[in-house]
This record gives C-alpha cells, structure tokens and sequence, in this order.
C-alpha cells in the first residue's frame, strides 16, 4: 500500500514545486537576442544580460519614481528619499566584516526626473548578497525622523553650495526658462528654495509606500551569471515582496507641461577660456508623443552631419563647436543646440544660426538630408547597441508594460517621411519659442559687450515701467536706456508680439510739446498719419502722447514693424507731489500673435509663386 502511493506522491511535490515556480517567475522572453525580460507573479520585472566572459555582475534596482512624479507640496522627496536609502546601503557595506562591503563591492545610486536607481556591482559569487541587500534596503528599511531631518539639512547645504557652480546655475535658469511654474518637475532637488515645509516623515513614508513597490520596480543585472541560476535566485529572493494597489499603469499619461510663450534668453559668467551657447526648445517625451520623438531624434542626427550647409558656414566663421542634443524622458524633451562660436565672429554666427535653424522646413528637410540623417543616427544607435549601456536605454524607455520602444526605434527613424517632417519642425521649431543661454567669463563678456548684444530677458519686461521728470519727454538715466534697449532685444527675438505703449502724465506739467522728428516720423507712417492728420499738421503733442510716440518711433527706427507697435496716451490728476511724480510714467501691454504659415506653405515649406 505505501509502496503503491510513494510514486503518486512525488508526482504531486514535483507539480507543487513546478507550480511555485510557475507563481514566482514567468517564462523569460528574448529581447533582441541579448536581453531576457523575466516578468514576475509581483509584477517586478528584470532583464537579464548573461555575459560569461565578464569578470563582475552589475545589480541595477530601478524605481520608476522621480519629480514627474511629485506635487507642490513633497517637492524633492524623490531626490531625499533615494539618498536616505543609498545612505542606509552605504552604511552596510561600509561596516561589513565578512561578505560584501566596500572592499570588494562599488554602489552607485542617482535620481533622475523619472528614475531612482540603485547599483551594486560585484563578483559573481556575490550577487546573491547584492540582490539580497538591495531588497531590503529598498522596500522594507524603515524611515525615520532624525535621519529625514539630517539629509534636508545636507540638501540645504548642497543648494547653497551649488549657488556658486556655475554649472548648476547655469542649468537651473535654463529649466526654470522652459519650464516656468513646472520646473520644480525638472529640477532633481524639486524646491530650489530648500523649504521643504511639507517634507515630514509621514509625507516620506507614504511616497515611499505608494512608489517603492515590486510592481513599480526594473531589475537589471549583467556581466557573468547564468541565466536560469539567476532567475530563479531573484525569484527567491524578492518573493516576500507584495503586488501593491497602486496600478503604475494608471500614471503612464502625467499632467502635460505647460508650453513656452516667450523667447528668452540669460547668460551666468562662468570661469571658461571659450564662451558657450545653449539654444534650447521643449520637445516632446518619447511617450508623450512618440511619434514626434522620432522626428526629434532624426532631426538631432541631420543637424550634427558635418557636411550640411550650417555646420559648413559655422566653420569658415570659426565656430569651435557645433552639436544638436535630443534630451528625451518620457514626458518630456529638450531639444538642444549647443555652440562655441569664434570670439572674432561671435555674434554673426550666432545670429546665422538662429536664422538658419527658423527656417529649416524650407532648407534642411529634403530627401537627401534626411537619408544622411537616418545613417548617421544609425551609426548613434549601434554604438549604443553593442555596448553595455544598451539594457540602461531600454529600461530608461520602459513604461510598464512597454520594453519595445528603444528596441525598435531605428525601424521607426527610419520609416519617417518628408512632408510629416517638415511639419513636425514648423510646430516644434518655427512656431515654438526658445531659450538661449551663454556662459562666459567676465572678460569675454565685456569685450563682446554681451550685456548690449545679448541681455538678460524673461518675461518680466512686460513689467517695465518708465520714469520721467516733469515736462520732459525723453527717456533719461542707465535704468531707462537699459529697460528701452532690453524691450527692444525682446521684440527681436519675439516676432510674434505686438507691444502697446501706454504713456502717461500728469496734469500739471505742460499742456503741449514739440518735436520735429516726431512729427516726420508720423507723417512717415501711412496708418498715423491718416488718423492722426491734425497732429501733422499742429506738430504738438500732449506730454503723455509724445512719451509713447518717442519709445514708438526708437523700436520702429531699430527695425521692429509698424503692425506690432501700438501706443495710448492718458493724462492723470495728482492729489499730492509722489502721485504727481508717479504719474509720469510708460508702461507696456504686450500680446501675442502666433503668425501661421499658409496652408500652402504648411505642407510644402514654400509660398506658392
């Protein structure tokens, strides 16, 4: 009888086991022939490099968590919380007797926008440690309030230390530009002003709780394991970890970022020998729009050929470099035009260039362009391909469920045509406002008078308001001459803003003033003179008139057209000497009119002749 139901038996315990394993880790899937995508029953999933000949492992935890990811009130908690826990697995490895400690085992841990990432690179035999110390220091180290405490005073540190990188300054002005009100969504630190006021560690437990998750969570590991040993030692090792509530699917479409709606440009003196540009647009993320991330990926790789006209040009003007960047997350893009003209053409070839990249759709995009384009970014991606970082690509483009798109983006470059292209660089250049940055060092940026050429400008010239003294009409003082030659450098770079001036004056200054030129200038201009015939031919002006008029009449003589400047005139009754100086005044409406291509020109890049 016994011996009869022995065989039945271990029938049933071998099921059992199968049926455990089945639970804890699906079968694994070949991606490309070098990667092995094993999903988990928890909805961790891993990929899996095999590489025998390699002499360590490379563990990499990544958590898809980052400032996307937060709102106003734990602003930066993602950029915390990844360094109390790279702390608390730092501490292990620096304390550790016997096993892996930092004599025999690297860590490298980062934040990005959308990632936080935890890497522990070691010898083979001691991945299985490597697995085992991420785990629990990943989703089961408690968080506490003194060691929250500690590491937001180190981020208040790091901000006022950074205040003197010029890097980092660099780099916040430049997302603070493109991004206004959401750039705390781009900035890794997320509130530049180190508050934190919401920060508690009840705010840091939940994030904690609701992003740290298996189902929130791609492995990578590579180097010298086997496949199967290592499936089933991660099986092992993270099936204590429970599928949470928190769908991440949910999250895959965040809120967008609002657009630009103004060209601005500033400059950060730096301590570099040659001056720098940064010409910058907001691009769509790969997932955003991941039809246009392909455009902007092609686009990067037409640009950075060597032969096209305008890397041609640049150089016989000297320029020391020339690079276009397509900085893609998920939800976001920069499209990047980096630029080191020569000192001795500093300003030509930069204004060439901006020239020549508004006008791309009729000059760049063709056939031929576009063919050099796609090899060249073909070049790129089997670069990328045949080395190491190629896993990091993948998982960085990951979105849940989704590992084909840095797989399979070559094919979709490559299968892109002429006409959708040019209007995708219509909408995303011609149409799109921009940022430029220059870092230069306070000799260069003297002796390229950067601050005349080149001003600092953000939307706050809007607010501008001119002073005056009683009776005169003439802009007068350094404040007033710098504000009326930024007003114009900001209509330059907006072409598509129209400005009002609205002067203003008080009752008790004279009744009537005279200047030739002012009277010409109105008989000059058709729709001036044809309203406003009496003033012809009285050639006086109220003082508040003749203020707008002279600010109109230097915008238009620096070569700002007709159609965009706009004046009114209002006179004011003072009760008292500050209101009557206060009276004396300009002051700005600006509006912005998007100038549309024909529809013609839309599809085809050219007027119809």
């Amino acid at each position: 009888m016994t011996t009869f139901h022995k065989p039945l038996m271990t029938v049933v315990l071998l099921a059992l086991v199968f049926a455990v394993s089945a639970q804890t880790a699906q079968t694994i899937k070949s991606l490309d022939n070098t990667i092995y995508l094993s999903k988990q029953i928890n909805g961790l999933n891993a990929f899996i490099v095999p590489q025998p000949a390699a002499g360590n492992v490379q563990i990499t935890f990544y958590i898809k968590t980052g400032t996307v990811y937060e709102n106003d009130s734990v602003s930066g908690v993602s950029y915390i919380l990844q360094n109390i826990i790279s702390d608390k697995i730092a501490n292990y490895l620096r304390k550790n007797k016997s096993g892996i400690s930092f004599q025999n085992t690297s860590l490298v841990a980062y934040t990005t926008t959308e990632l936080s990432v935890f890497q522990l690179t070691s010898s083979p035999a001691n991945y299985p440690a490597c697995l085992q110390l991420l785990r629990d220091s990943i989703y089961s180290a408690p968080i506490y309030e003194d060691e929250l405490q500690n590491k937001i005073e180190t981020v208040r540190k790091e901000i006022a230390d950074e205040k003197n990188n010029y890097k980092t300054v660099f780099e916040t002005k430049l997302q603070q530009r493109l991004y206004r009100k959401d750039a705390n969504k781009q900035i890794l630190i997320g509130d530049t002003s180190g508050s934190f006021p919401f920060m508690d560690v009840e705010h840091v437990q939940s994030f904690h709780a609701k992003y740290y998750v298996s189902n929130n969570t791609l492995v990578n590991a590579i180097g010298n394991i086997d496949l199967n040993q290592f499936q089933n030692k991660l099986a092992e090792v993270v099936k204590g970890l429970h599928k949470a509530e928190f769908d991440p699917e949910t999250i895959i479409k965040i809120v967008d970022f609002k657009p630009m709606v103004y060209t601005t440009q500033f400059v950060v003196n730096s301590p570099i020998e040659q001056p720098q540009l940064e010409i910058c647009w907001q691009f769509p993320g790969t997932r955003s729009n991941e039809q246009s991330s392909y455009y902007a990926f092609l686009l990067s790789a037409m640009l950075n050929d060597q032969n096209n006209f305008i890397q041609v040009k640049a150089r016989k003007l000297g320029c020391k470099k020339f690079t276009a960047v397509y900085e893609a997350s998920n939800f976001s893009g920069v499209f990047k035009i980096i630029l080191q003209p020569d000192k001795q053409h500093f300003f030509e070839t930069y204004n060439f260039v901006i020239k020549e990249l508004l006008r791309l759709d009729k000059t760049l995009v063709n056939e031929s362009m576009m063919k050099v384009g796609m090899l060249n970014f073909q070049k790129e991606y089997n670069n990328i391909k045949s080395s190491k970082d190629y896993v990091g690509w993948v998982t960085k483009y990951w979105i849940y469920n989704d590992e084909t798109y840095f797989s399979t983006v070559r094919d979709s470059v490559f299968s892109l045509g002429e006409t959708k292209m040019r209007k995708f660089v219509i909408e995303y250049i011609n149409q799109s406002s921009h940022v430029t940055g220059l870092m230069v060092n306070e000799t260069d940026r003297n002796d390229l008078k950067v601050d005349s050429l080149l001003p600092d400008l953000d939307p706050t010239v809007n607010e501008y308001v001119f002073h005056y003294r009683p009776n005169i009409t003439d802009l007068e003082g350094t404040d007033n001459l710098n504000m009326q030659n930024n007003l114009l450098q900001w209509l330059t770079i907006n072409p598509d803003i129209v400005v009002q001036i609205n002067g203003c004056a008080d009752r008790s200054e004279f009744g009537k003033t005279k200047d030739d030129s002012i009277r010409a200038f109105i008989d000059s201009i058709p729709t001036f003179a044809k309203v406003r015939q009496e003033l012809v031919k009285a050639g006086s002006l109220r003082p508040e008139m003749m203020r707008a008029m002279k600010i109109i009449k230097y915008l238009y003589d620096h070569g700002i057209e007709p159609e965009r400047l706009k004046g009114t005139s209002m006179p004011f009754s003072s009760k008292n000497i500050a209101e009557e100086l206060a009276n004396m005044k300009c002051t700005l409406t600006m509006e912005k009119i998007r100038k549309a291509p024909s529809v013609y020109e839309y599809h085809y890049g050219k007027r119809r002749e």
